[in-house]
């Protein structure tokens, strides 16, 4: 059985979270992922959507647009 994540997925990394960093962020998740992966970073510690509603509500009616 091959493994895998088969839909599109969006991380939004948290810029300044010192615990669980960005990068380790798309290191966790890129390998699982196929097409349509997109990760952003936001300049917030680790609550991102609490930090930057307004920033995490753009970056994800951007990617539910991109949907087909």
């Amino acid at each position: 059985m091959e493994k895998g994540i088969r839909v599109p997925v969006m991380v939004v990394g948290c810029g300044r979270d010192e615990m669980t960093t960005a990068g380790l962020q798309d290191q966790m998740t890129r390998p699982w992922a196929g097409a349509g992966y997109r990760f952003e970073v936001l300049d917030t510690g680790h609550w991102v959507m609490l930090e930057d509603a307004a920033g995490t509500n753009r970056l994800l009616g951007e990617f539910l647009d991109g949907l087909p």
